[in-house]
């Protein structure tokens, strides 16, 4: 196998296994707003591809793989991924050590390394297991024969294998030489030792010195061993121009999915729940049993889940309830799942279907001092912002905005906000303490506790965790059951999404 054809089945060829799309992003404020730094801020692959939501194939691609990492027997496809992330992270390592190579004697032997790590990362993508783009990554990988390049390291290291090597030692001081020849005659090796003996040296007893030698040592030992480093050379040659860096493309997006998958595997441990979300050709985002995952960094004892009801026909919602009741964690949860949905990842909850909106955007209560403004001023100018700026797939999350003014102006900035996004069709949640929004035109959730409404066993549990459990219900007319119904249309259980996934795949 020769460096052509690395190069050309590599460069612009190769199949990935997640693309960050750049056309739209989240702001770091909304980042910090939703708290998703507490629980995904450290993982800097994580926040790269969260931040950047991706296109309906894109976000199917993703799901295919995150459906195949959970589904597959024995754990196969999660443990083949960790393998290859190792496997990558070798051969980094041994990029990075070959390129501070300072002599040719070094070089060679590092670069053979490099080959051996290359062929180790080559192999594993090959073993990748799984469906969607684990498949096709492997495929490809499969199809190229890695025999020369297999051949050319043994050979390389049988040469090396012949040139054996003995450091001498004085102080801070390293040489080497050669005792190839004491393996053959043994003269060279007891005159070496006669001389050290004189000297008072010592033979060093590391197999590798910290310190490298000196570059006129390693010359002489290249000239002592001329012809093998020659026949090193030609059999290296035909590897020389390889783009070794283009497997390590592969790093961000395994890390994504593997970080990912311990997440939801830790959130599990927490008696939290996820599900891969059906994409919707409608705007909609109507999940059953939803968590607000950020509360895992806290010591909540327990998480309670809430179901969501956006559709087309009643896209902005008012929010309304007691302080300290839930409205915030709430909000909270929707702009969290709606960053998984839209990066492709599973969402926790019970079931969902959603449609792949393009952003999501927070208006939360600024507590920074403000320069020749006062609060409402402020608050007035980023809604402004905000909407002026609209992307025609957003999703808005305004929490207790205009609650700064007296209540008689903030209630009527608060409707007269609601009255534009209603009228552009703009999706959206308006967390306020203006109770008079119920009985408008707006639709309103509450939030409240529901005691008196949990089964036995429910109350039972919270009890026991001696907490307040909240939960949102439909202010009007309309009931928890309307998301149930939606979700029933789009067939949640297990069996039709892997049926929808697979239809997807084929067509």
């Amino acid at each position: 196998m020769c460096s052509e054809v690395f190069n050309g089945c590599l460069q612009d060829h190769k199949p990935l296994l997640a693309v960050i799309e750049s056309s739209h992003y989240l702001t770091e404020q909304t980042w910090q707003d939703l708290h998703l730094n507490s629980v995904l801020g450290e993982p800097l692959q994580v926040k790269s591809f969260l931040m950047h939501p991706c296109g309906r194939e894109e976000l199917l691609a993703r799901q295919r793989i995150f459906a195949a990492i959970r589904e597959s027997e024995d754990d196969s496809a999660y443990k083949s991924m960790v393998a290859c992330r190792g496997a990558l992270f070798t051969l980094r390592r041994s990029l990075d050590i070959w390129k501070d190579a300072r002599t040719f004697v070094e070089q060679t032997y590092l670069f053979v390394e490099v080959l051996q790590a290359y062929l180790a990362a080559w192999q594993s993508l090959k073993a990748l297991h799984g469906g969607g783009r684990l498949q096709e990554v492997a495929f490809h990988f499969q199809n190229i024969d890695d025999a020369p390049l297999s051949n050319a390291i043994e050979k390389a290291q049988a040469i090396m294998e012949r040139i054996s090597h003995a450091h001498l030692s004085y102080g801070d001081r390293q040489w080497t030489f050669t005792t190839a020849e004491a393996q053959d005659s043994g003269t060279l090796f007891e005159e070496l030792s006669a001389c050290s003996e004189k000297l008072g040296l010592q033979f060093a007893v590391k197999e590798r010195s910290p310190i490298y030698p000196d570059p006129y040592v390693s010359e002489a030992f290249r000239s002592l061993y001329k012809r093998d480093f020659k026949q090193l050379e030609q059999i290296l040659k035909p590897f020389s121009q390889v783009n070794f860096e283009e497997l390590l493309d592969y790093i961000p997006s395994l890390d994504f999915y593997l970080q990912m998958e311990n997440f939801y595997r830790q959130a599990e441990k927490r008696g939290l729940v996820r599900c891969i979300p059906v994409i919707s050709d409608e705007k909609q985002f109507c999940l059953q049993e939803m968590y607000d995952f950020t509360l895992l960094s806290s010591d909540a004892p327990s998480i309670v889940p809430n179901p969501t009801f956006f559709t087309s026909e009643d896209p902005f919602f008012f929010l309304v309830g007691a302080n300290g009741g839930g409205k915030t964690t709430y909000l909270r949860a929707i702009g969290c799942n709606l960053v998984l949905l839209m990066a492709g990842c599973p969402i926790m909850a019970q079931s969902g279907v959603g449609y792949p909106f393009t952003s999501v955007q927070t208006h939360y209560p600024s507590d920074e001092r403000f320069s020749g403004m006062g609060r409402l001023d402020d608050e007035q100018r980023r809604v402004s912002e905000m909407l002026d700026g609209q992307e025609t797939d957003g999703f808005y999350l305004l929490n207790e905005t205009f609650g700064g003014a007296n209540h008689e102006k903030g209630f009527a900035l608060a409707m007269n906000l609601a009255e534009r996004m209603h009228n552009e069709g703009l999706f959206g949640l308006f967390v306020t303490h203006f109770h008079q929004v119920i009985g408008k035109a707006f639709p309103v959730l509450s939030v409240g506790t529901t005691a008196d409404e949990l089964d036995e066993n429910e109350q039972s549990h919270s009890e026991v965790h001696h907490s307040r459990t909240y939960r949102v219900s439909y202010a009007g007319a309309k009931a928890y059951s309307y998301a149930e119904d939606i979700l029933r249309k789009y067939g949640m259980d297990r069996q039709s999404l892997r049926a929808r996934l697979a239809s997807e795949e084929e067509t």
